[in-house]
Formats: structure tokens, sequence, C-alpha cells
């Protein structure tokens, strides 16, 4: 861990192994050109937290046999992985799509191509794996099986592995 810095607005960390930039209204006033803001920190941590143990019941949800289920949680599991590294790099960002929020990474120069696949994956089960109306006949649980499942366990497994190692 790096040295604390404190600021009237927020409290820094500075650690020599990254460079990020602040917020936009705060680097307009200091000129840091290492540095992590500990609350942007801590919101990037809950959201990667929350992310892994989407995942975890997914793979739990794998072996229940509710398998639309865990095609919803996979994505979900990837939609807050990269969330996490939005926040860590300042920038909120709002919506479900893993592939729209993977595009303002690549807004930020951070190469995407190697997991953008995965994420149409998985954006594909956002609402057909939980509503029956999105069908003519029957219900999500109809539509899904093991094998989709486990690709999209997969497929969520190697987003978050991609964004851990931008960490």
């Amino acid at each position: 861990m790096g040295r604390i810095i404190y600021t009237s607005r927020d409290v820094f960390i500075y650690d020599e192994n990254k460079i990020e930039s602040l917020d936009n209204d705060l680097s307009d006033r200091m000129q840091f050109k290492r540095g992590i803001s500990m609350k942007r920190m801590s919101e990037s941590n809950r959201w990667m937290r929350q992310g892994e143990i989407d995942l975890k019941s997914a793979r739990d949800s794998l072996k229940s046999g509710n398998y639309e289920w865990v095609c919803f949680q996979a994505q979900q599991s990837a939609e807050k992985v990269v969330k996490s590294l939005l926040y860590q790099i300042g920038i909120k960002r709002t919506g479900h799509s893993v592939v729209g929020l993977l595009r303002s990474l690549e807004d930020e120069r951070i190469y995407v191509e190697s997991v953008m696949s995965c994420a149409q994956e998985l954006d594909r089960h956002y609402i057909p794996s939980r509503y029956p109306d999105v069908y003519d006949e029957g219900i999500p649980h109809d539509y899904y099986n093991r094998e989709i499942a486990e690709r999209a366990i997969k497929c969520s497994k190697n987003i978050l592995e991609w964004i851990k190692s931008k960490e």
C-alpha cells in the first residue's frame, strides 16, 4: 500500500505501481499523476465482492439444475465486476449491458476485445432468462440446459479474471 494523502475532498492512496487519473473536477485543481481515491477504491471493492458472490450463486444454481437462473446470475456477475473497474478508474456508469460497460472502458483506452464475445453471450441472457412472455410458449426454464449454463459461467469467470488482471 502506498502513502496516504489527505485533501479537502477525499483521501488518496499514493501508489507507485498504478497510474490513474482522478475525478475530473478534482484533477483540474490538483495535478496528481498517481493515486486512487480511497472512496472510489471502496466502491470498486463492493462491486467486485458482489460480482464474485453472484458467480458463486451461479455455480450453486448449476448444481440445482436452475439453468436459466445460472445464466442470469452469470450475466449479473460480469456486469458488476466490469462496473468495479469503471469505479476504480473514476467512471460511474449505469446500465446493465456488459457490452456497453466494456465499451466505456474502450473510451479509456483499455483493450476489451478479448472478452467482448463473452460479454455478448452473457447479455443475451439478461431478459430471456427471467420472463416467460419472451417466449411464445413455455417458461425460460424450458429453453435453458446445462451446456448453455456452463458456457455462461465460463464467460463470467473469464471476464472476472480479465478485470482482476487490470487491477
